[in-house]
């Protein structure tokens, strides 16, 4: 009768350490099937973040518009008055973006602070919120550019077109600063 009782247990013992060991199992499959599914959402969200603005050997991409004066060829990234190109909320410190054809696209929020914008064709574009300080926009074709609430202290806007430029609470290149529906900022 011990006998049988101890077969009895061992036989419970067994089945329980064997049940233990597939929950072990389990678990483990369940949270290596969590890990990999990190591992892949990691991996979309930072794809879809490398393609929307991607970095290559000095070339710029941003919404299809290749940012790359580095080979010597004309810049053109236009959107249209009805559909602009959103360039949004960037960091271009420093971009050399002379002479490229800029037109109607959406740089709000975006830090341009030190970029050159010489002679470049920024028509109808949008600088508002942006900072733009000791920025270049010699002689640009800046007509009918946003540039509300845009820092400029210390950018040069000598021989700039400044027609139709909005001005709201713009700090000007001398550090002033344009109350809504004023005088335009003096170049």
């Amino acid at each position: 009768m011990e006998n049988s009782n101890l077969t009895k247990n061992d036989t419970t013992t067994e089945t329980a350490k064997a049940g233990s060991s597939r929950q072990r199992r389990r678990r483990q499959r369940l949270i290596v099937g969590i890990v990999a599914a990190v591992v892949v959402l990691f991996g979309v969200v930072a794809y879809g973040a490398s393609n929307s603005s991607k970095q290559l050997s000095g070339t710029l991409i941003i919404n299809g518009c290749e940012l790359d004066p580095a080979k010597r060829v004309n810049i053109s990234c236009s959107g249209s008055s009805g559909a602009p190109l959103y360039i949004q909320d960037r960091d271009l410190r420093r971009a050399n973006l002379a002479g490229a054809t800029l037109r109607y696209i959406d740089f709000r929020y975006s830090d341009l602070r030190g970029a050159n914008f010489a002679g470049a064709d920024l028509t109808g574009t949008s600088l508002y919120d942006s900072r733009l300080q000791g920025a270049n926009f010699r002689y640009a074709n800046m007509s009918n550019v946003d540039l509300s609430q845009a820092n400029l202290k210390g950018a040069d806007l000598t021989g700039a077109n400044l027609s139709g430029v909005t001005w709201s609470n713009t700090i000007c290149p001398n550090g002033t600063t344009i109350p809504p529906a004023s005088a335009p900022c003096a170049p």
